[in-house]
């Protein structure tokens, strides 16, 4: 289940990490606009979660990621 960290995070810095880890590609940056009404920040509040799950086990972003990069490339 991903829920988050509840700390903000750049889409532009998760891009140029997923780059970095698949060491292929070049992402074009703005290439499709925002809509009026888009927020440009996003993250999930997961307060409430954490007092109702005491027992919550953390995956950083840095190992979600590597695990989403491996599954993908099997799928291949």
């Amino acid at each position: 289940m991903n829920i988050g960290t509840g700390k903000p995070i750049k889409i532009r810095d998760i891009i140029k990490l997923i780059n970095k880890k698949i060491g292929r590609g070049r992402p074009i940056y703005g290439a499709i606009k925002l809509r009026k009404d888009e927020s440009k920040i996003y993250y999930p509040n997961v307060k409430s979660l954490k007092a109702i799950i005491k027992n919550f086990k953390f995956t950083s972003l840095n190992i979600g990621l590597n695990k989403t990069i491996k599954y993908y490339a099997k799928k291949r």
